[in-house]
């Protein structure tokens, strides 16, 4: 049966290595729609290392990757000049797809910056509709103080101000993340669509949420996602319950620095991609603890809520609005590190609220990031982008 609808996720993040919630979202949105969505052609672009995953079509030479993008796996480039360079050879290899493949009815789907001059630059030779998923904006930077801002900082503006204002349509994970675009970019254009984000994980697979007094942290151990703060935190609530446990699942700069530290209350999972592991994982933690300065939709949180974890989230205006405070969730205000502690010391006393809590928080989860609503909500925004070019 002919495809009616052909996209092209361009990312430089995709399993099996991902660094951020850029990854996971193209592969969901790729299996998602060749599971549920049969009439549409879904594959991805990105770089070698991933050519032997499930719906990648398009990839740049080994070649190339290593000479142009970093060998350290917790990052994608150390030259941005080569990363730039990267992102041409990318094109160069769509194009060359669609030298025996028809271009009809094709989307391209930009995720970030980073895709942005593949899609343009393919798009001076075929007049190809563009959707951009905007993950990150980088004027955050300039209000992370703790997180030098590297010195192509301003020429990644000029991109982004490219994209989000040449692109057919854009999608934003949250209000945040629209307002930003509006108010701090000055792009002033209607056609900004707000589809949050979703998790590999099933909520309606989990059957039973306990109280138990175990902690979660999701996400890449580096000094941006709070991690050490998050242990400090955790210290100071086994002064009241000792037998509060951290698990930690994922990989990065500070694991030996971690390691080396032989905390018994902390489990070091390290990077895992299969969902079912992660799961099982965050079934048995009652909260899940993200003291991030660099997330504005931490997908790490949806995975966490899927599970019933009660999320904790710094309380600032670039963070997405991703629960009801005090109701499924706490965004915290401040020092966040005691804070936390203390709420979660008043928590572990009264385990009816545990319990009340992490339902709340996975209702939350199944009402507004489920992955029927994200499918069938960005399909839309294809189908738009088709039309009105």
């Amino acid at each position: 049966m002919q495809k009616s609808l052909k996209i092209i996720h361009i990312s430089s993040d995709y399993p099996p290595h991902t660094l951020w919630g850029m990854g996971v979202y193209v592969e969901t949105l790729q299996r998602g729609f060749s599971e549920k969505h049969k009439d549409i052609c879904s594959c991805v672009a990105t770089a070698s290392k991933s050519i032997a995953e499930s719906g990648v079509c398009i990839t740049t030479s080994k070649e190339d990757d290593l000479l142009l993008l970093c060998r350290d796996k917790i990052a994608i480039f150390d030259n941005f000049g080569k990363f730039l360079l990267w992102q041409e050879k990318l094109a160069d290899s769509i194009l060359d797809y669609f030298k025996t493949n028809s271009s009809q009815n094709t989307v391209l789907h930009v995720n970030n910056w980073m895709s942005w001059l593949t899609a343009k630059k393919v798009c001076k030779n075929l007049d190809l509709p563009i959707v951009s998923s905007v993950h990150f904006l980088q004027k955050q930077y300039e209000s992370m103080v703790e997180n030098p801002i590297p010195t192509y900082h301003n020429k990644i503006i000029e991109i982004e101000r490219e994209m989000l204002s040449e692109s057919d349509e854009i999608i934003c994970f949250s209000d945040e993340s629209k307002r930003m675009i509006k108010e701090v970019y000055c792009i002033e254009r209607e056609d900004l669509f707000v589809i949050p984000h979703t998790s590999k994980i099933r909520a309606s697979d989990i059957r039973v949420l306990q109280p138990t007094h175990n902690l979660l942290f999701l996400g890449r151990l580096t000094h941006d996602k709070g991690i050490l703060e998050v242990i400090e935190s955790v210290k100071y609530i086994r002064e009241k319950y000792p037998d509060v446990q951290l698990h930690v699942i994922g990989d990065g700069e500070l694991y030996d620095k971690i390691l080396e530290q032989v905390l018994p209350f902390v489990t070091l999972h390290g990077y895992i991609d299969n969902a079912q592991e992660i799961e099982k994982i965050a079934n048995e933690c009652s909260f899940s603890l993200l003291f991030s300065t660099s997330d504005v939709f931490p997908i790490s949180i949806v995975d966490s809520m899927a599970c019933g974890c009660i999320p904790f989230l710094p309380n600032r205006e670039s963070v997405a609005i991703m629960f009801e405070d005090g109701i499924s969730g706490f965004r915290i205000d401040g020092n966040i590190g005691k804070k936390v502690a203390d709420i979660i010391i008043d928590l572990l006393s009264n385990n009816a609220r545990i319990v009340d809590m992490r339902k709340n928080t996975q209702k939350y989860y199944n009402t507004h990031y489920s992955i029927d609503t994200l499918l069938s909500s960005t399909r839309k925004v294809y189908e738009k982008a088709l039309s009105d070019k």
